[in-house]
C-alpha cells in the first residue's frame, strides 16, 4: 500500500534558501544554513525543482551538503516558489 503524497501547508514560506536557511512561518520549523551549497548549486537545485526532478535535487542536496533526507527533501519542497512552482491549493 503506498502512501499519498504529503502536500506542503499553503500557510508555508516556499521560498527558503539552503544557503540561507530561515523559519517557516507557516509550519514554523527552522532550518540552519546547508554547508557546501554554493549559488552555482542552488542554481542547480532549483533547475531540477523546475523540471520536476526534485527527487535529483533532494540527491544533490545530500550530497552537497551531508545533511539527511528529511531535512533535504523539506528544504526542496520549501524551494518550491524560489523555482516559480506556484502554491499547492490545500483543497486538492
Amino acid at each position: 500500500m503506498t502512501q499519498p503524497k504529503r502536500k506542503v501547508p499553503a500557510a508555508c514560506d516556499l521560498a527558503l534558501s539552503p544557503r540561507v536557511g530561515g523559519t517557516c512561518l507557516g509550519c514554523g520549523r527552522t532550518v540552519f544554513p546547508f554547508d557546501g551549497v554554493t549559488p552555482e548549486i542552488e542554481a542547480q537545485l532549483i533547475a531540477h525543482i523546475r523540471s520536476g526532478h526534485t527527487v535529483s535535487a533532494i540527491s544533490l542536496l545530500r550530497t552537497v551538503s551531508g545533511r539527511g533526507l528529511e531535512e533535504s527533501k523539506w528544504m526542496i519542497e520549501h524551494m518550491l516558489s524560489a523555482a516559480g512552482i506556484p502554491r499547492l491549493d490545500p483543497s486538492s
